[in-house]
């Protein structure tokens, strides 16, 4: 479980470093100077949302939770039909 923890880390920078290289490669191709504040704040934001996105891809939850993990009742048409008879028969 750390491994892959740590996995995610070194996933989520390279991810961060790669689409800053390539946003700023691309804006210096189409033109736009990349020191333009607007543009480095927008790389950003791009850079850490796919960070993120990466990162909580692979990690592994510390704590899962036991609830889900437990069968729920089935619960049938049949089941549904004698309910509502019996509370149809109280009254």
């Amino acid at each position: 479980m750390g491994f892959r923890n740590f996995f995610a880390v070194v996933a989520a920078v390279v991810v961060f470093v790669g689409t800053g290289t390539v946003i700023a490669l691309s804006v210096g191709y189409i033109g736009q100077s990349p020191g333009n504040p607007i543009i480095r704040l927008g790389g950003l934001f791009i850079c850490f949302v796919l960070a993120s996105m990466v990162y909580n891809l692979i990690k592994v939850d510390a704590v899962e939770d036991k609830s889900q993990n437990k069968e729920k009742p089935v619960v049938t048409g049949k089941d549904i039909s004698r309910k509502l008879e019996e509370k149809q028969q109280k009254r």
